[in-house]
């Protein structure tokens, strides 16, 4: 009995530290668990990146609709001057770089 419990306790410690060092071995930068995650998603052909690519180009569609919405709109507008829309423009570029 001393002797199952303290193979399980070896066990345990060798599994552990080899989870231990596969987040802190690199190569190539990248750990060996993000090896181990990569070729799971490739083995099940997910692809972990997709739903953020996703929102990103919904965002950017978005904003670039409300950009030409605001152009339209300052075209129609008779009271902006050049000096205001130049600033305005100045103002949505820079809110769309963030």
């Amino acid at each position: 009995m001393i002797s199952f419990m303290g193979a399980i306790f070896k066990y345990t410690g060798l599994v552990l530290s080899v989870l231990i060092l596969s987040h802190i071995i690199q190569i190539k930068g990248v750990t060996i668990s993000q090896y181990v995650d990569m070729g799971m998603n490739w083995v099940s052909g997910v692809n972990p990146s997709a739903p953020f690519e996703r929102v990103t180009r919904g965002v950017t569609k978005q904003v670039e609709a409300r950009n030409k919405m605001l152009e339209r709109s300052l075209k129609d507008d008779a009271e902006v001057t050049k000096s205001d829309q130049k600033a305005l423009n100045q103002v949505i570029e820079t809110s769309a770089n963030r």
